[in-house]
């Protein structure tokens, strides 16, 4: 069996352990990468409208999933077709675990800062997305870190 198989919608084993929040299962596939000198987990697959494992993880809110795959060196600011971040998912639908994460990830190295500028396909922000869905304490949260509620 290749781990990296897909189905009809593009999705790895991988991404389906992220969606469960399967941490032991996630950690092992990306462990394997570790034993050979080949990368045998292509972390690059995409789902049919491009969401990557981080995406996966971040829209389901497994923060200690999402930390493996930052660590394994996932895109923090990788948009899928409609330009959703894994940031915009988290505020999206109140991971609030998720959201304190990847912020506070911006105190870290430069190449895994997240943009929190980054508007999706129709112009919306990461504060719009926390704000249409209602989820006061990510608003909060953002605006703590300088988002400014007068720009959605």
């Amino acid at each position: 069996m290749n781990i990296n198989d897909t189905t009809d919608d593009g999705s790895t084993p991988l991404h389906l352990a992220c969606q469960e929040g399967r941490y032991d299962t996630v950690k092992y596939i990306l462990d394997l990468n570790d034993q050979t000198s080949n990368r045998r987990v292509d972390l690059n697959i995409k789902q049919r409208d491009r969401w990557s494992v981080l995406h996966v993880a971040c829209y389901s809110g497994h923060t200690e999933t999402v930390k493996l795959l930052i660590d394994a060196g996932m895109n923090v600011n990788e948009r899928t077709r409609n330009g959703s971040t894994p940031l915009y998912l988290a505020c999206q639908e109140g991971k609030y675990d998720t959201v304190k994460l990847l912020l506070n990830l911006n105190g870290q190295t430069l190449d895994s800062r997240v943009d929190t500028t980054i508007k999706d396909v129709d112009g919306f922000s990461v504060l719009h997305a926390a704000s249409s869905a209602r989820h006061s304490k990510i608003v909060k949260l953002l605006s703590d870190v300088g988002m400014n509620a007068n720009d959605i």
